[in-house]
């Protein structure tokens, strides 16, 4: 069942050179040394489709298994990033984190996904309902 729209956003450590920039174009972008997810993310596939629409080549500087190990490679200026804004609100709050803002489409739905037969209990129906909010 679908559940709510999830941004994408593009990061940077507060010390990279294009924490100072407001926009960053395509061709800028191109150039930027990229911590990745693994391959088979979710996050990776919606970036991935994204910037190879644009272009074809990314230069991955590191792939890393773990949204906080993504948040502190990219915090500690080894490259730029791209995660859930939901995961790295606090970061960027808290200016250790800068966004970047791009002509990209990062946007992509969750859902809720139940096994097949799920027996909905009064406990799994409030929980669902808290996440409708």
């Amino acid at each position: 069942m679908a559940w709510r729209e999830d941004e994408l956003v593009v990061i940077a450590g507060k010390n990279h050179p294009l924490s100072r920039e407001s926009f960053a174009p395509l061709e800028i972008l191109a150039e930027a040394d990229w911590i990745m997810r693994e391959p088979g993310s979710g996050t990776r596939e919606v970036f991935e489709q994204a910037f190879s629409a644009c272009f074809g080549h990314i230069r991955i500087a590191l792939e890393l298994g773990h949204t906080e190990a993504v948040k502190k490679a990219v915090e500690a200026g080894m490259g730029v990033g791209f995660l859930s804004r939901l995961a790295v609100q606090r970061e960027l709050e808290n200016g250790w984190l800068v966004e970047i803002k791009t002509p990209l489409d990062l946007n992509r739905p969750l859902a809720i996904l139940l096994p097949q037969g799920a027996v909905r209990t009064r406990l799994l129906g409030a929980f669902l309902e808290n996440l409708a909010g």
